[in-house]
């Protein structure tokens, strides 16, 4: 059944709500001076960090909240985000230009990158995929800034390029990170059902009760479903969803709302290269 009157807003760009942001609670776990300092330094840099939203200042929020709480992490991965800038972006058998048999006979990945980041996002993946015997695992490079439209033309025109090495319409299941994981659900709907205006705002044009034919799974990483979109999806879409939570995630700290989930000891950046994270994407590919 098709939505009646107007479109539906059911997501805003992150941090976008200035008047809802709340300040983080004075928390932290364990006993000693040592823990109480962490506890003291992470609190301010999360009420900085929601200080910096409340003036509009989103890009460095998200500046401060990676580099002040990862650093080590967040130079890590601006290192492999620089290598990923280029089209041609092949490293550990990323984006195969030919299919071996055992690769056709299994489900291809499509891994969408972060905010203002690249396709190099996903190098620890790659790495971690090829040794696990996961894949074919494939990347591209989105829009940067907040969510457009363009991102939709390019992602489907990926899974063109992957329909095309198969000879066949595949489901291709996606992995998003961040920024990455909210366009990711957008995608698995019919793209008659949903547009985004400039700015990044999210709508619902029609009903969500069914998935493209040519995506199978969801699995979002660092941006957890919106109540917003989750009450207007069906319990089909639900059930394909998957979501990883970064405990330590002052950037995104959402709790997650989908059936399958995972908590890990992680801040926002260190999510994508967790090795628990790579370990419970790859037993969910595989199962």
């Amino acid at each position: 059944m098709e939505i009646e009157g107007e479109s539906v807003l059911v997501r805003i760009p992150t941090a976008g709500d200035v008047a809802a942001i709340q300040y983080p609670a004075l928390e932290w776990s364990g006993s000693g001076v040592l823990s109480t300092l962490m506890g003291l330094y992470k609190f301010c840099i999360s009420c900085l960090v929601q200080q910096l939203r409340m003036w509009e200042l989103r890009w460095q929020a998200a500046v401060v909240g990676a580099l002040f709480w990862e650093p080590l992490k967040s130079l890590q991965a601006g290192m492999a985000m620089n290598e990923g800038k280029e089209r041609e972006f092949h490293p550990y058998g990323v984006n195969p230009v030919e299919l071996t048999e055992k690769q056709l006979n299994s489900t291809p990945i499509l891994a969408l990158h972060g905010k203002n980041g690249t396709q190099g996002t996903f190098l620890v993946m790659a790495r971690a995929f090829q040794e696990g015997d996961v894949g074919p695992l494939f990347t591209l490079n989105l829009c940067e800034g907040e969510l457009t439209m363009e991102d939709q033309m390019r992602i489907d025109a990926k899974i063109q390029e992957i329909q095309a090495l198969y000879g066949e319409k595949v489901a291709v299941d996606l992995i998003g990170y961040s920024r990455g994981a909210e366009i990711a659900l957008y995608m698995g709907l019919p793209t008659e059902s949903w547009h985004i205006e400039e700015g990044g705002y999210c709508y619902q044009d029609r009903s969500w009760d069914r998935m493209r034919s040519d995506i199978g799974r969801i699995f979002r990483i660092g941006s957890m479903t919106l109540p917003e979109e989750w009450n207007k999806l069906s319990e089909p879409i639900r059930d394909r969803i998957y979501e990883v939570r970064g405990t330590e995630d002052i950037l995104m700290p959402e709790k997650s709302l989908a059936y399958h989930q995972l908590e890990v000891y992680e801040g926002h950046v260190g999510l994508v290269d967790s090795p628990c994270v790579h370990a419970y994407l790859m037993n969910q590919i595989k199962a």
